[in-house]
């Protein structure tokens, strides 16, 4: 069975970008363009991996971190930040906050792939 990942992102085009080159892959990808939508098929669908923006029209990123890990669910998601923000601050405080990765956009296609692919495969300990 393929993993799945959920790409909470805002931008069209970015998200078809990300749909795209993870479909090539293999991955099952669904989507959300908002925190609250994002949430709702979280809880539903139990991906594997969370591809998140950190600015969303209803929210930021680390107000999906906080709600997905105050509502525990038989297997909570590894969460990598993909943002246009290289602010290390930013980056700290989402690693600090339970995210796995901090991805910078613009990305390429190889790239991407190689930070799903690594987030997927890393141990994680429990939430």
């Amino acid at each position: 069975m393929p993993h799945t990942v959920l790409v909470v992102e805002d931008n069209a085009n970015i998200r078809r970008f990300i749909r795209t080159t993870l479909d090539l892959e293999g991955y099952r990808v669904l989507e959300a363009s908002t925190v609250q939508d994002g949430l709702d098929v979280a809880r539903r669908e139990q991906p594997d991996l969370v591809l998140l923006d950190l600015a969303l029209p209803d929210g930021t990123g680390w107000d999906f971190l906080q709600s997905i890990r105050a509502r525990p669910a038989p297997r909570s998601p590894r969460i990598a930040i993909l943002t246009a923000s290289a602010d290390h601050g930013m980056a700290d405080r989402s690693l600090a906050a339970g995210a796995i990765d901090f991805i910078t956009k613009p990305i390429s296609a190889g790239e991407l792939i190689a930070h799903v692919r690594r987030a997927l495969d890393a141990d994680r300990e429990a939430p």
